[in-house]
């Protein structure tokens, strides 16, 4: 009788949320208050404070949203 072995791939993702918005208009408020919460939760967030309006993503910013579990899209007046 052949034996038959069943893997199961786990996938390991490096962040659990990455959170996609744009600009000044909710960083200092709505955004920066969900990822301080999701955090004090013990939920890892991927948040970008460096990426401006308008600028060409990054490899290593790819790379961060390829590495995360879920994708949360904050919409706003700025948002391109």
């Amino acid at each position: 009788m052949a034996s038959s072995s069943s893997s199961t791939a786990v996938e390991v993702r490096k962040h659990e949320v990455f959170f996609s918005f744009c600009g000044e208009d909710t960083r200092t408020t709505f955004t920066s208050t969900l990822h301080r919460v999701l955090e004090s939760r013990g939920i890892n967030v991927f948040i970008d404070y460096e990426l401006k309006t308008g600028e060409e993503i990054s490899s290593s910013l790819m790379s961060a949203i390829e590495e995360s579990m879920i994708s949360v899209i904050i919409f706003s007046e700025g948002y391109c």
